[in-house]
């Protein structure tokens, strides 16, 4: 991802060194090389995921883990066939919850979708490392077996697991409906080895698809972001740019926070980075659910 990042950043400046400096030159580097490479930069992500769960797929170790995963989530009032979407969840909510849309039954459906927002995510990695650092010193015990930094980032990942599927256990017993009636049933293919020249080639079809669909908008954003924050006075000075006046107009809303209109221009700024996380989640989840 980083060496994506470099290039396009190498291939912007390079382009922009041969041309006259000026607003030209800055929306080629800043902009549009700087907008390829605000997604360009997940294609390593979606084309090493698509391999790792097309590998599994093909090989039918999937379904068999579904199927192991069945009986002690089964407790929980869910099916083996939660379990992709339960695991997808460690990368993102979004295909996870686009993979549940596969479950047959609207019950296990329904508690699939309750019990997913509450598993742990990479996302949240960053924060439970800060907090970490900052609250729990490093130290370890037992001889160095065990530090308490890496127990304690542990420990949460257990704890969001287990209350993802205590909570679901709990709205299952308050639902009236049945769950008992319908046999948990899923085909199991024959385990092989899987064909490389598959996999890769739907590896780069779904790369491909992020860049074709997500791109769009992702691009278009970051356009945006950088004609408000270049204009009026050429990009010189932030705090009188469009971008900063439109933190300004939005500061009452923070002022009680004790925030100014900085943090009003980083929200906005932020859009982008969730535009572009959801979209490519959002496509991985089609993937997930096709």
């Amino acid at each position: 991802m980083d060496g994506f990042e470099a290039l396009v950043i190498v291939i912007g400046s390079t382009v922009a060194s041969v041309m006259s400096e000026g607003v030209v030159a800055d929306f080629i580097n800043d902009a549009i090389f700087g907008g390829l490479g605000a997604f360009l930069v997940f294609v390593p992500l979606v084309f090493i995921l698509t391999l790792i769960i097309g590998a599994l797929e093909d090989s039918g170790y999937l379904a068999r883990a579904a199927l192991i995963c069945h009986r002690p989530i089964r407790v929980f009032g869910l099916s083996g066939k939660s379990f992709v979407p339960l695991l997808s969840r460690v990368a993102c909510a979004i295909p996870a919850i686009y993979a549940a849309r596969t479950l047959s039954s609207m019950q296990e459906r329904l508690l699939t979708y309750v019990a997913i927002p509450l598993m742990p995510c990479s996302a949240r990695l960053p924060v439970y490392a800060l907090l970490i650092a900052i609250l729990i010193p490093n130290e370890t015990a037992l001889g160095g077996l065990i530090g308490w930094q890496g127990l304690v980032m542990s420990g949460i990942y257990f704890f969001g697991i287990t209350t993802a599927l205590t909570v679901a256990a709990l709205v299952g017993r308050m639902s009236k409906e049945d769950r008992t009636g319908q046999p948990f049933s899923l085909e199991l293919p024959a385990y092989r080895l899987p064909v490389a020249r598959t996999i890769v080639r739907t590896a780069l079809n779904r790369a491909g698809h992020v860049v074709q669909k997500a791109g769009t908008v992702i691009f278009t954003i970051t356009v945006l972001v950088w004609i408000l924050g270049y204009f009026p006075n050429s990009g010189q000075d932030l705090s009188s740019s469009w971008l900063a006046s439109t933190g300004r107009f939005i500061e009452p809303v923070f002022s009680p926070l004790g925030l100014d209109w900085r943090y009003g221009v980083a929200i906005i700024a932020s859009f982008l980075a969730r535009a572009r996380a959801r979209g490519v989640c959002r496509h991985l989840g089609h993937y997930l659910w096709y």
